[in-house]
């Protein structure tokens, strides 16, 4: 866990896989964290790199997409699912509510922007956290609040480029770059553009 939290994450987020298979990589280090946090053996669940892989997530996410109500959802890139939900930020906004307020409450906004899904992703099977998911998530005070995020690099694993965000006229080109390509296929390179609110 230690290995890959440092390791399979960049310097300000990013992950060494594609967003669907760090999804269930990231669930896994999520739950194990506040197991251990829970029992008094590390904070790690509180950690700058913990907090910087939801980040990631959260900024690399699509601008509102009219095809499916509105939501935004992980960019399609790699071996990851087309309109597919992250699933986690409700869960990230209860768990650290108390921690960190603030981020708590863009893990939130971010929550609501992408459907309110209350599990990762659409394939396969998340088992860290089943059964205990919706006792965190249904019914958390946690006011959203939307972030004021801007263009930005993330070493070994691309950039976000941007404009009129958050709104329904977003322009946003995602670039996929660096080392991280596990689970990518040979897309190094490629783009994801939106340009005001429809993708191109």
């Amino acid at each position: 866990l230690e290995r890959q939290i440092e390791q399979w994450s960049g310097p300000n987020g990013g992950w060494l896989e594609a967003p669907h298979y760090c999804m269930a990589s990231y669930d896994q280090l999520v739950a194990y964290f506040w197991m251990a946090h829970l029992a008094g053996h590390n904070e790690r669940i509180f950690d700058g790199k913990t907090k910087n892989v939801a980040l990631w997530f959260a900024k690399i996410a699509t601008p509102p997409d009219a095809r499916i109500q509105g939501w935004r959802h992980n960019p399609p890139i790699g071996n990851t699912y087309k309109f597919e939900p992250c699933g986690q930020y409700g869960l990230l906004a209860a768990l650290w509510r108390e921690n960190d307020p603030a981020l708590a409450a863009q893990m939130q906004w971010m929550h609501q922007q992408q459907g309110a899904f209350p599990t990762p992703g659409v394939g396969g099977f998340f088992a860290a956290f089943a059964g205990y998911r919706r006792i965190y998530t249904d019914g958390v005070d946690v006011l959203a609040q939307a972030p004021d995020w801007d263009s930005e690099l993330f070493p070994k694993a691309g950039a976000v480029l941007r404009a009129h965000f958050p709104s329904d006229r977003e322009t946003m080109l995602y670039l996929i770059a660096g080392p991280f390509h596990d689970h990518y296929d040979k897309d190094s390179g490629s783009v994801t553009l939106w340009g005001k609110g429809r993708i191109i």
